[in-house]
């Protein structure tokens, strides 16, 4: 069997993983991102394929909640493109970073991934949410997400749930709605960008796209509830992250 094909198949089992994990909760990418390094892609190329599995898998998602009438426009049109301008930015950012300066961001940012995964801090922030309902304060929050997205994406959907909970009186089945949909929205004008640098490998895009897509369509149109689901796929995204972190920390080193 070709050493490629097992790339490909690599790269479609973390799709498939990503899918379900981002339709759910967030940090789909951590799945898509560390596949794509580990079979040898540079940290700023694989960052710009991810890119292509998560576009179709948030339309595929955004297409199944609109279906069930779960997506709500209103008030968040502003919200939208403050997002978009936040996630434009990013993607420049990152599309221009050299390897190893953005090695070293992707190392800090999934620290950061990292410590919001096990410790949970938007539950003590919850108390402080009175403090923090202004609109610029709200418009602020929703242009740092797009930057983040925009430049690494990893953990962008972690970020939106945290942030969202605290800054918007909605459930959390209507912030993970509003994530999916503003993902969406987002990545069309990001990965463009990309696109324009040269930093998409196509074969391994389109790859991700299938795995992505086909785990997003059921995920979103089966919602799975299960405690023992979530928490396995919880320890799966810390032993990734462990994993990644070591590896992006020994590349830096060298």
């Amino acid at each position: 069997m070709p050493y490629w094909f097992d790339d490909y198949l690599i790269v479609f089992i973390a799709g498939l993983l990503a899918g379900v994990v981002n339709t759910y909760a967030g940090s789909g990418s951590i799945f898509t991102l560390s596949a794509l390094i580990f079979i040898g892609l540079p940290a700023t190329v694989a960052n710009g394929t991810n890119r292509v599995g998560i576009l179709m898998q948030s339309l595929v998602s955004t297409y199944q909640f609109r279906k069930k009438k779960l997506i709500e426009y209103r008030n968040y049109g502003k919200p939208v493109v403050i997002n978009v301008l936040g996630a434009f930015l990013g993607a420049l950012v990152a599309s221009n970073s050299s390897q190893k300066p953005f090695e070293i961001a992707l190392l800090i940012f999934m620290v950061l991934i990292l410590f919001i995964t096990l410790f949970k801090p938007q539950q003590y922030l919850k108390d402080w949410e009175s403090h923090y309902k202004s609109k610029k304060i709200r418009y602020l929050i929703y242009f740092f997400i797009g930057f983040y997205g925009g430049f690494i994406q990893l953990g962008a959907g972690v970020l939106f749930i945290v942030l969202l909970s605290i800054f918007e009186d909605l459930s959390l089945v209507q912030i993970n709605v509003l994530k999916v949909m503003m993902i969406f929205v987002y990545t069309l004008f990001v990965v463009l960008v990309f696109i324009y640098y040269g930093q998409v490998r196509w074969g391994h895009g389109l790859t991700l796209m299938a795995g992505q897509s086909i785990a997003a369509y059921f995920a979103s149109k089966y919602m799975v509830n299960s405690t023992n689901f979530n928490l396995w796929i919880h320890r799966l995204v810390i032993l990734m992250l462990i994993a990644v972190i070591i590896k992006i920390a020994i590349s830096s080193i060298n």
